[in-house]
């Protein structure tokens, strides 16, 4: 099944991941310049660990992350 998690830059990211397990880990690429597992308290090995990718979607100028997060927060159950 699918799993969600949205979860703003926190220290119970590696928390949320060991209890969720999800496959994929999905954020924008305006994050490429920046160190987001470091930011996180993960790394790479402890995303495989869990079998999961963090993977960059095209930065889109004028859409708002936190509208789409409050969109999904209305439609699903969302861990945080």
């Amino acid at each position: 099944g699918i799993k969600l998690m949205v979860n703003d830059l926190d220290e119970r990211a590696g928390e949320l991941v060991s209890r969720v397990m999800p496959n994929v880990l999905v954020i924008g690429s305006d994050w490429l310049s920046k160190d987001y597992m470091k930011q996180l308290g993960i790394s790479a090995d402890y995303l495989e660990r869990f079998d999961c990718s963090l993977l960059y979607i095209p930065y889109t100028r004028y859409i708002s992350s936190s509208d789409i997060k409050s969109r999904i927060n209305l439609t699903f159950r969302v861990i945080s």
